[in-house]
């Protein structure tokens, strides 16, 4: 995210850009925040629409989450994509709208991934 606000990044060949996106320590190694939140949703939406089968399984999952902290870490994910609009905003993306650079910065925000995969 420090990158963002400058008028120019400068890579080599072997650098990379990661995702916008707050990492937590979960169970005892650092995880992005994104995969926390898709896992409980994935697996709270997969409970409510269980139609055969047992849904303990699923009880039994979610119930190491908890709630609160999955909306918190939303939070932490939108005030990231936040701070990253701001920050090209009045950096390397000045005259830029909102959402122009919502859709440029798309492959860094959007982490699209699920437990099928």
């Amino acid at each position: 995210m420090v990158c963002l606000g400058s008028d120019r990044i400068l890579l080599s060949p072997t650098s990379e850009l990661g995702p916008i996106d707050p990492q937590v320590y979960y169970d005892n190694h650092w995880v992005a925040a994104h995969h926390m939140v898709k896992t409980y949703e994935e697996l709270f939406n997969a409970a409510v629409s269980l139609t055969t089968g047992k849904i303990e399984p699923y009880l039994q999952q979610l119930a190491k989450f908890d709630p609160i902290e999955i909306r918190a870490l939303q939070s932490a994910a939108k005030l990231s994509e936040d701070i990253a609009i701001l920050s090209l905003q009045n950096g390397m993306m000045k005259g830029k709208t909102v959402d122009e650079i919502k859709k440029l910065i798309e492959p860094f925000t959007d982490h699209v991934w699920s437990l099928e995969e």
